[in-house]
């Protein structure tokens, strides 16, 4: 019999132990965890807190007419009883400039009925903390009985300029 070398033998027991890795580490599986990964806690999870807070401005931008406060002054019908002419401030108590302030005007007869609706905008640019007077604007075509008139504002546009 011959006698093996010994750089036979140390390549089979090398090819060998690799066999057994290969085998070994595809019956694993992907079960092991990377170190990257963050675990969150229970009180994470149940925290109320966003994981971005808004900037000022943002927050502002969302919602701005809940930045706005309209004061009616006066109102009168005009064109021959049938023509809203309103009187009102609008104040932004924002720290951006707010425009384009859409307000709906609710028309009520003498017993209080609703006798019309309707959404006009005022085109202008209200600084901030700051108050505009908008004075004879035009609401459009009323009833002629209308005896009263309500205002709200319901939309407005909030001018961002981002740093």
């Amino acid at each position: 019999m011959e006698k093996e070398s010994p750089i036979l033998k140390f390549l089979a027991i090398l090819v060998s132990l690799v066999f057994l890795l290969v085998v070994f580490g595809k019956s694993c599986g992907n079960s092991y965890e990377p170190i990257t990964t963050i675990k969150t806690t229970e009180k994470e999870k149940d925290s109320s807190e966003p994981i971005y807070k808004l900037s000022e401005k943002e927050e502002i931008a969302k919602d701005p007419k809940s930045y706005l406060k309209l004061t009616p002054k006066s109102w009168r019908l005009d064109g021959f009883g049938v023509i809203s002419m309103q009187n009102f401030d609008i104040e932004n108590t924002s720290s951006i400039d707010i425009k384009d302030v859409s307000i709906k005007f609710t028309y009520y007869s003498e017993s209080g009925t609703v006798l019309s609706e309707s959404i006009n905008v005022v085109y202008k640019n209200i600084k901030a903390k700051s108050k505009i007077k908008v004075r004879e604007f035009n609401a459009g075509f009323v009833n002629q009985q209308t005896a009263s008139c309500q205002l709200q504002i319901v939309d407005a546009v909030a001018i961002v300029v981002y740093d």
